[in-house]
């Protein structure tokens, strides 16, 4: 029996992979056989693997010859999982192949469990995690039990993945390492493309793979709202007639006159307390905020309608849709400020969680932490961009870039990054915090300030920026409310 063994186990789309593999093996009937090691045991993701009976232990090399031990099999009956951000020097990678342990990349082992059943896999830049999530609960919802193996918590399901009853199995398809291309669907969705981590002609390509390996008879979704999805969908004439591509659409997007749209959005309204919108014709109401969520149900409504469901049943059912941990997720409020975390990390989702908060129309403290030297210095120009919806009486703030480790070329600076939005966005009010406990402190003290005015705390970051969210609440708490200020949603 095979024994996998994920190096790096309490990562989003490790733990995700370790959790379905075992259920996997206990639906057969089979005995436990996944482990694996970590560097960081805070993680909250460590007691729900330790409770549903996977094996964790340390990464400095000593976890394999123990998971050997204590499963009663031999290094040679051990399959060692890692992800692209593993590095050769990790201990753990060093004495598996001093033992001659086999090693396969998380990618394969999801294509081997993917390719399987019947798949609908989301590719873009953006919005993948809360596309799959919200297809996985309306497949569920509408009676349908998918697998689904997610980036992020589903609130739903409070878990990251899932084996179900069905054949279906929805994932997020990465193509920042260019692993998007080992899947083959039988429902492939484009939510947008947009430069991260690889030039726009790299992604291309990618992308036209990805949407090649469709299965004879499955189809393909395109937000061609989106101009880069658009421009794929229109070089694809040949591979969209094979396998029968559908297109999504937009009333409010410039392209709309150029398509004729099997699923087309209209009657958008926004609002502090939710969006509504008809796609088809059904009318769709719902408590998520921003423009960018109605693309993304629209888009996971129309996956879901391809495999038979009917979007008056979806309609039905997104009132019990929950939400993605650290998608726009209010953390708390002290008096009239509301301190919201979400994981935007790119420029577009950086873009789309400032324009989605600004429906309160409060003030706003936007607070982001770049996603490590690599993307940051590759998107740059585009992340200052992506600010410009911050107004002059708004202020930003900017954590120290994320360091995870290895080995990185530190050629940008958060202070870089400050400096341009201030002379590219004619911004005054963008400041620089070295680390985590004054980037908590400053915000505190704009806060506590200006007593009166109602901010809107938006942090953003695919890190540990969050773990100031709590400790700002703190630190207003007694002076905000010592000041008068009353109770209230965002």
């Amino acid at each position: 029996m095979k024994n996998y063994y994920f190096v790096g186990i309490l990562g989003s789309g490790m733990s995700a992979l370790a959790r379905i593999k075992h259920e996997m093996e206990l639906a057969k009937g089979g005995r436990v056989t996944v482990g694996g090691s970590d560097r960081n045991f805070a993680s909250p993701v460590y007691q729900d693997l330790k409770s549903a009976g996977i094996k964790i232990y340390p990464q400095d090399g000593s976890g394999i010859l123990k998971f050997a031990a204590e499963t009663g099999c031999a290094p040679s009956d051990i399959i060692l999982v890692k992800s692209t951000a593993i590095e050769d020097t990790v201990p753990d990678i060093v004495e598996a192949r001093r033992l001659g342990v086999a090693e396969l990349h998380r990618s394969d082992l999801l294509a081997e469990l993917f390719n399987a059943r019947s798949g609908i896999a989301v590719g873009g830049t953006a919005g993948k995690t809360s596309v799959s999530t919200m297809l996985s609960y309306f497949l569920d919802a509408t009676g349908r039990s998918p697998s689904f193996v997610i980036g992020g918590v589903t609130k739903n399901f409070n878990a990251s993945s899932r084996f179900g009853k069905s054949e279906y199995f929805v994932i997020e398809s990465d193509e920042s390492d260019g692993t998007i291309v080992k899947y083959k669907p039988q429902v492939a969705i484009i939510t947008n493309i947009s430069r991260e981590h690889k030039e726009l002609d790299e992604l291309f390509r990618l992308f036209t793979v990805f949407v090649s390996n469709v299965k004879p008879g499955g189809k393909a979704l395109f937000n061609v709202s989106c101009e880069n999805a658009a421009r794929l969908y229109r070089e694809l004439s040949v591979q969209k007639r094979e396998f029968g591509f559908k297109t999504i659409n937009f009333e409010y997007s410039k392209n709309v006159k150029d398509y004729d749209c099997d699923y087309l959005v209209g009657n958008v309204k926004l609002s502090p307390r939710g969006s509504s919108f008809e796609l088809n014709g059904v009318r769709f109401d719902t408590t998520v905020i921003g423009l960018h969520n109605v693309e993304n149900i629209a888009c996971a409504a129309a996956a879901a309608a391809e495999t038979g469901v009917s979007l008056e049943d979806i309609a039905t059912v997104i009132p019990g849709y929950r939400g993605v941990s650290r998608r726009l997720e209010v953390v708390g409020q002290s008096g009239e400020v509301s301190v919201i975390d979400d994981y935007a990390h790119n420029p577009h989702e950086v873009e789309c969680a400032i324009s989605a908060v600004k429906i309160f129309n409060k003030p706003l403290i936007a607070v982001y932490q770049p996603h490590g030297f690599g993307p940051t210095s590759f998107t740059r120009h585009e992340l200052c961009d992506a600010f410009r919806g911050v107004g002059k009486d708004d202020s930003v703030f900017i954590s120290e870039v994320y360091y995870g480790g290895g080995t990185v070329n530190r050629n940008v600076t958060s202070t870089d990054i400050v400096d341009e939005i201030r002379k590219k966005l004619l911004l005054e009010n963008v400041y620089y915090s070295p680390d985590l406990n004054s980037l908590a402190d400053s915000v505190a003290e704009k806060i506590v300030s200006d007593p009166e005015k109602p901010y809107i705390v938006l942090v953003m970051g695919a890190r540990n920026v969050n773990e100031i969210c709590p400790k700002v609440l703190d630190k207003i708490s007694g002076p905000r409310l010592a000041a008068g200020a009353g109770e209230s949603r965002p």
